[in-house]
C-alpha cells in the first residue's frame, strides 16, 4: 500500500529535524559502546554489551556506510524511528494522520523531548519503541498478526528490555487467531532467527553464552540498577514518576525553568477537569484496554528490574498511552471546551520551547565529554589520571593519552603513592590525598540532567 502524502511529509520532517540536531560527540559510556560497535562490532569486548542489539547496530552500520560518518547515521535512524512511532501511535488511536486528532497525536510525539533526545543519542531505545509499537499494531488490530509476531521476535534483537510490553498483545493474538497459532509461533521464532543465527556465527556460541551470563548477573545483582542493587522503593517510585513527568513530557520538577511550570499548569487546566470522562471513554475501546494492560506489565517490569533511579529512558514506552489520553482530552466535547483548548495551545507553546531548548543543549558536549576535551588539551607524557574504571574506559577509548590509576575500592588508593614526583596528576569525580602534593586547581563541568541523567556534574582536580 503506497504511503500517503501526509506520511511522506512527516517522514521528511522527522529526518530533517533529527539530522539538524545530530550530535557529534560521545555523551556517555553507554553511547560509546554503541559508537564503537559501528566501527567494530564485538560483543566479547562489550561493543556493545549483551544483549548485543544486533538488528539496531547492523542497521546503523548500513546507514553509516552511505553517510560516511556514524553521527548522521544515528540521527537518520532516530528520524526513521520517530516517523514509525508517530504512524503507530496514530494507528493505535484508529485515527487518520490527516484528521485533527491524528495531527495532534503526531505533533505530540514529534515534539516530545524524550523521544527527540533519544532520536539523536547513540542508543537503540527509540528504534526499539518503533518496533514495539509496530508489533502492537499488527498483533491487536487488522489481519496481520503474523507480521506482529515477527516484529516481536525482531524486537529482542533491537531492545530486549521492551519485550515484556509485547507479552499481552502477543498472547491476545494467539488467543484471538486460533487458526494462525502455528504461523504466529513460527513468525516469532523467525524474527529471533533473523538476528540470532548471524550473531552466533559472528560471536561464537560459547562466547555469547558467557557474555549473556556475565551481563545478566551483573545487571540484576551488581550494577544494573534493579531492585536488588537499588532497593529503596520510595526512591524508585519517585524517580519513575519524574522520568515520565519531567523527562518524558518536559513538565515541572524541582529547580526546573519556569516554562516547565507554565506547561504543567496549562496541561492540568486542559486535562484535569475532564480526566474521568476521558478515561471512561478510552477504556470502552478494547485496543486501549490491551495497551493499558501492556503498559501495566511494563511499568511493573521496569520498577523492579530496570535502572529507573539513574536512567529515565526506560520510561519511554509508557509515554504513548499518555499521549493518547491528552489527545482525547483536547477533543472531548464538554462545557468550557474553548477555555481548555486555549490552555492546550499554551501548553504546546511552552512544551515546544522546553523541547527545543533541551535539543539545542544536547548539541553541546556533555560533562564527561568536556572532561575528555580538557584532558586531551593537557595531554603529555607525564599525565596521570586517577578515576573509576568506567571513566577510564570512556577516556582511553577516545585516545586521551596518559597513565591511568583506577580506583574501585579504598585499597586502590595506595597506588597513588607510586606516582612520580614530577607527574601531572588529575583526579576525576572526587579529590584524593596526595603526600607532598597540594591541590593546584579544581574545575567542574556541567550539563543539563534533563538532557542526559548520567554524570551531569563532574569535578576534575589537578595536583
Amino acid at each position: 500500500m503506497p504511503l500517503s502524502r501526509a506520511a511522506l511529509v512527516v517522514l521528511l520532517l522527522c529526518l530533517a529535524s533529527r539530522l539538524l540536531s545530530a550530535i557529534y560527540y560521545v555523551e556517555d559510556p553507554d553511547s560509546l559502546r554503541f559508537a564503537l560497535s559501528i566501527v567494530d562490532y564485538d560483543v566479547s569486548r562489550l561493543q556493545p554489551h549483551f544483549p548485543a542489539y544486533p538488528v539496531f547496530c547492523w542497521l546503523v552500520k548500513g546507514i553509516s556506510l552511505v553517510t560516511g560518518r556514524f553521527a548522521p547515521a544515528f540521527a537518520i535512524m532516530g528520524g526513521l524511528s520517530t516517523w514509525v512511532t508517530i504512524l503507530c501511535v496514530v494507528a493505535i488511536s484508529r485515527e487518520k494522520l490527516t484528521d485533527p486528532k491524528g495531527l495532534l497525536i503526531a505533533g505530540l510525539v514529534f515534539l516530545n523531548p524524550m523521544i527527540w533526545l533519544l532520536g539523536n543519542r547513540y542508543m537503540p531505545d527509540l528504534a526499539g519503541l518503533a518496533c514495539l509499537l509496530g508489533a502492537f499494531v499488527f498483533l491487536t488490530q487488522g489481519h496481520r498478526p503474523v507480521w506482529g509476531a515477527f516484529l516481536s521476535g525482531l524486537l529482542a534483537g533491537i531492545r530486549l528490555s521492551y519485550l515484556p510490553f509485547a507479552i499481552v498483545p502477543w498472547g491476545f493474538a494467539l488467543w484471538s487467531h486460533s487458526g494462525d497459532r502455528l504461523r504466529i509461533l513460527g513468525a516469532s521464532l523467525g524474527g529471533v532467527f533473523v538476528w540470532a543465527i548471524p550473531l552466533i556465527w559472528i560471536t561464537g556460541f560459547p562466547e555469547l553464552i558467557e557474555a549473556a551470563r556475565n551481563q545478566s548477573a551483573g545487571h540484576f545483582l551488581e550494577f544494573g540498577g534493579s531492585i536488588a542493587t537499588e532497593p529503596h522503593l520510595v526512591s524508585r517510585l519517585s524517580k519513575l514518576v519524574e522520568a515520565v513527568v519531567a523527562d518524558g513530557f518536559g513538565l515541572y520538577w524541582t529547580d526546573r525553568h519556569f516554562s516547565t511550570a507554565i506547561a504543567t499548569s496549562a496541561i492540568c487546566l486542559c486535562v484535569g477537569p475532564v480526566l474521568v470522562p476521558v478515561w471512561r471513554k478510552l477504556v470502552e475501546d478494547p485496543i486501549f484496554r490491551l495497551h493499558l494492560a501492556s503498559w501495566t506489565v511494563y511499568l511493573l517490569w521496569i520498577y523492579f528490574g530496570q535502572n529507573v533511579v539513574h536512567k529515565s529512558r526506560h520510561a519511554m514506552p509508557l509515554l504513548p498511552l499518555i499521549v493518547l489520553t491528552l489527545a482525547q482530552a483536547v477533543f472531548i466535547d464538554t462545557r468550557a471546551k474553548d477555555l481548555r483548548r486555549i490552555a492546550f495551545i499554551l501548553f504546546v507553546l511552552a512544551h515546544g520551547y522546553v523541547t527545543f531548548h533541551l535539543v539545542n543543549q544536547h548539541t553541546s558536549p556533555s560533562a564527561i565529554s568536556q572532561v575528555k576535551d580538557y584532558l586531551q588539551s593537557r595531554s603529555s607524557p607525564n599525565l596521570h589520571i586517577v578515576t573509576v574504571p568506567l571513566v577510564e574506559f570512556y577516556l582511553s577509548s577516545q585516545e586521551v593519552k596518559g597513565t591511568y590509576i583506577t580506583i574501585e575500592d579504598p585499597s586502590d588508593v595506595a597506588d597513588i603513592a607510586q606516582v612520580p614526583t614530577g607527574a601531572e596528576v588529575f583526579t576525576i569525580g572526587s579529590p584524593h590525598s596526595f603526600p607532598m602534593r597540594p591541590l593546584k586547581s579544581q574545575k567542574t563541568f556541567f550539563h543539563n540532567p534533563y538532557v542526559n541523567r548520567m554524570w551531569p556534574e563532574i569535578g576534575v582536580y589537578e595536583y
